[in-house]
Order: structure tokens, then C-alpha cells, then sequence
């Protein structure tokens, strides 16, 4: 079921209180990491410690208004032409352990595909190397639009050498049956679609961006003990952090995990 406050009239009111709330907020937030002893880390400036709240209530706020911007991302699935793609569930069986639930089920889901759609021969794929990335979002947003998967695609190419990468979007939690184990379902059903095509596990790139890179490494756990579904060649995992001398949220860590194919 949505949150109550995700329908208007109780909407506007929401917005209106939660915003009064954030800001009579400030004053005190100012007060609290005053002292470096009371900062989550010594070295975060002051700046840091009031951004780091206020992203956790943008979250809340996006959560309980369902102001996930998966309206944007299908528009722009809609607009993709043959570059977009809806991934099927793999067999039932896959499924199995963490990621079965009597309430949450493996459901089509869709992305992008950069620069085209990979070719209809077998033969052909299987001499491509693939990227297939997955955006963060908190599990509670959806960032799987153009606006990202261009630049995305673009760093693959140039750093990877990537002949594809495909820009999967996985279901954002919004209620009883789009909740964990939802997202997990969905990048298991994503990379059996890329699979099916033809790709050798030895050309697959996995990668996850901020909580995807999270689905990744539970992915990963659950192909160990799948032993109809191969291992990729690697997987990457991009988290934002909060440099010390830099502007919160503007440098990466990235760290590459190799697997046994």
C-alpha cells in the first residue's frame, strides 16, 4: 500500500510541514555538531554534518510523497525507440533464497541500451564486451533516465572500452510489493537478459552506482550458489563519499572486484 501522504489533498500538507520542519531544524542542527565530539566523524566540517542530514529527510520526503522520478525514466524508455529494452524474469527457480518473498515478485523491468541495441547475431555479441550499470537512488529514487545513462556510457567507453553498456532501472521501493527483495530480483533478472543474448560472462561488466553497488555485491553472493547462472568477469562499485578538503558528494571511490568466471 502507498504512503498515506503520497495522494493529494495530504500531499501539499506534507510538503508544506516537512519543509517548516527541515528548516526550523537548521538552528539546532548548528548547535548539535557545534563540538567535533558530537560530529558523526571528527574530520566532517560543520558543512558536512547539516548536508548529511538534510539529504536523509530529501529521501524521507521523496519515500513518503512517491516523488521517485520513475515517471521521468519511463518517459524517457518511451522515447528510446529500439534502445530501450524490457528485461522478462529468468525461471522461477533463480530466485530462490533471499530474493523469494510471498509478497514481492520478479516483474518485467526495463533500460537503455548505449549507443544502440546490441546486433541480432550470436555470433556478434559474443565478441562484445558489455557494461551493464545500475544508478543509486537510496533504493527510493529512480535515476535511470538519459540524462545520467549518456555519461555513464560515455566513461565506459572511454575507460573500459566497452562496445555496449546497457542502463538497466530497477524498481525504486515504493510499497508492500516494489520492497526488498524487489531491487535484488531485478538486477538478477537484468543480467539473465544479458545473458540470453548471447554475452560471454567473460565480457560482462557489472556495475552499481551508490546503493546499486550494494544490489551488486548481494548479486554477486547469490550467483555463488546459482550454479545455473555464471559469475561475470567483474564487477565495479562507485560510492559517493565526503572528501575532507573537497565539496561534499564530488569525489568517487571506485573499487574493482574481480570473480572467477
Amino acid at each position: 500500500m502507498s504512503p498515506v501522504w503520497s495522494k493529494q489533498p495530504l500531499k501539499a500538507i506534507f510538503i508544506t510541514f516537512h519543509i517548516f520542519r527541515t528548516l526550523a531544524t537548521l538552528p539546532w542542527l548548528l548547535i548539535k555538531y557545534a563540538p567535533k565530539s558530537a560530529r558523526p566523524f571528527p574530520e566532517w566540517s560543520m558543512k558536512q554534518c547539516v548536508i548529511n542530514v538534510l539529504v536523509r529527510e530529501l529521501l524521507v520526503y521523496h519515500y513518503e510523497t512517491q516523488s521517485n522520478a520513475m515517471s521521468t525514466v519511463l518517459s524517457d524508455h518511451e522515447k528510446a525507440g529500439d534502445r530501450h529494452t524490457l528485461a522478462k524474469p529468468a525461471k522461477a527457480e533463480l530466485y530462490s533464497g533471499i530474493l523469494a518473498s510471498a509478497i514481492v515478485q520478479p516483474a518485467a523491468v526495463g533500460g537503455l541500451w548505449y549507443p544502440a541495441p546490441p546486433p541480432a547475431s550470436t555470433d556478434d555479441v559474443a565478441e562484445e564486451k558489455v557494461v551493464l550499470h545500475f544508478p543509486g537512488g537510496a533504493f527510493v529514487l529512480a535515476y535511470g533516465s538519459e540524462m545520467y545513462g549518456k555519461p555513464v556510457s560515455a566513461a565506459m567507453e572511454k575507460y573500459l572500452k566497452a562496445d555496449r553498456t546497457f542502463f538497466a532501472q530497477y524498481r525504486p521501493s515504493a510499497s508492500d510489493d516494489t520492497r526488498f527483495p524487489a531491487a535484488l530480483q531485478d538486477v538478477l533478472t537484468f543480467y539473465n537478459y544479458i545473458l540470453s543474448l548471447g554475452y560471454k560472462p567473460g565480457n560482462i561488466v557489472l556495475s552499481g552506482d551508490s546503493a546499486a553497488g550494494n544490489l551488486l555485491i548481494g548479486l554477486l553472493r547469490h550467483l555463488e550458489g546459482l550454479p545455473d547462472l555464471p559469475l561475470p568477469s567483474s564487477a565495479i562499485l562507485v560510492s559517493f563519499r565526503y572528501p575532507i578538503s573537497l565539496h561534499p558528494y564530488h569525489r568517487q571511490v571506485y573499487v574493482m572486484l574481480t570473480s572467477r568466471v
